[in-house]
Parts: C-alpha cells; structure tokens; sequence
C-alpha cells in the first residue's frame, strides 16, 4: 500500500522541484519512503565535510573554495547527464547554510540558449550549453570551474549567474535535516563556513 506522507513529499518536489523537512517533520525516514517513491536505478552516496583547500580532492569545489563560500553550480556537471535529484541530509547541526538558486528568469535568453562552453579535463573534454536535453525533457548544466566560455553569450550567461543571481532559498541546517534539489532545474551553493562543526550526507539520484 503506498504510504500516504511519501505521496505528498514525492508530489511537492515533482510540483516545485524542491522539498526541505525540518527537523521535527520525520526527519531521515521520511527521506527514505520518498527515495522509494522516486524508485531510482542508482544512487550515489558521499559524506561532504568542509575542507581546507589544501586537503581537498584535486578539481573539487573545496579544492578551489576551500571553507569558503561555494558558487551557484550543478552537481555532477560533466557528467553526460547529472543525476535529476540531489538530497542533502545534515545528521548534526551546522553553521553553513546551502543555499539555493533558480535560473528559470535567464533561461529565455539568448545566452542561456545559444551561449557555448568547452568542458576539459583528465577524463573528458566536450562542448555544452548550459540548457541540455535527455530525450523528451530539458535540463540545466553549469560549474563555473569546469565550463569555460567560448563565446560573448556563454560569457555574458557566466557573469549574470555570479553577479545577478539571487539565491531564491536559503537552507539553515539548525532547523532542517534534508533538503532534496532538482538538479536539472535548480543551481545551489554553500555560504563560507565558519567552524568545522557537521556534515552534509548526499545522495545523487540516477535513472539510465
């Protein structure tokens, strides 16, 4: 029998592309019921403490931000299709807030359209657009380390995502235990961190 509070959860995101649950509201079980809702093919899990820059994992945001604040970015962006949702689970308190930008006002541009940007690293090395395809649905793609401009579009699209972007939310893990992110629909980032204290558990939600 399908569990009624998965229903809603799973009903919300698929609506807003977005969904927090605070810390009095069923905390990691129901983040459970709705991963089984969602029936991914794959999911991905890595622990994300803050680290100095030093100690980061070479290419990584923390590797170029350190316990700095992170940029607006898709996860898994050089991937030919980044996972569709992201949860960000915070099993103790922390001072960071991550923070949760839409792009959907710069998506009928023409530099969200036309703007070219050239991926290169180790391992692969292709051009995109920071509006994609999967079949039938559209997605967005963008890492400001890892996507370098090749035109006056791409690089226009590139300075208003840093300078003009507004974060639409902003995630206080006091009061929050899991977010879950459309990452084909929204960017997100991290304010700087001001002690070490916490961690972020997430899971990338994959389908073939």
């Amino acid at each position: 029998m399908r569990n009624q509070t998965s229903g809603c959860l799973l009903e919300e995101l698929k609506s807003r592309g977005l969904l927090l649950c605070e810390r009095r509201g069923g905390g990691v079980k129901a983040l459970f019921g709705l991963v089984q809702e969602l029936a991914p093919q794959g999911v991905q899990v890595a622990r994300l403490r803050p680290s100095p820059a030093f100690a980061a994992r070479p290419r990584s945001l923390s590797a170029s931000y350190g316990v700095g604040a992170f940029p607006p970015h898709t996860d898994f962006a050089l991937d030919d299709t980044p996972p569709r949702y992201i949860a960000l689970v915070c099993p103790v308190r922390r001072s960071a807030h991550t923070l949760i930008y839409d792009p959907q006002p710069l998506l009928g541009s023409n530099d969200a359209m036309a703007g070219v940007f050239r991926v290169s690293t180790n391992r692969k090395n292709f051009s995109t657009r920071f509006l994609s395809r999967r079949g039938a649905e559209s997605f967005i793609r963008y890492n400001s380390d890892t996507m370098l401009p090749l035109d006056g579009h791409a690089r226009q699209l590139a300075d208003k995502i840093s300078t003009a972007l507004d974060p639409c939310t902003v995630v206080d893990w006091s009061t929050t235990v899991f977010v879950v992110i459309d990452n084909w629909r929204f960017l997100h980032g991290r304010s700087a961190v001001a002690d070490n204290v916490g961690w972020l558990w997430r899971l990338a939600l994959r389908w073939k």
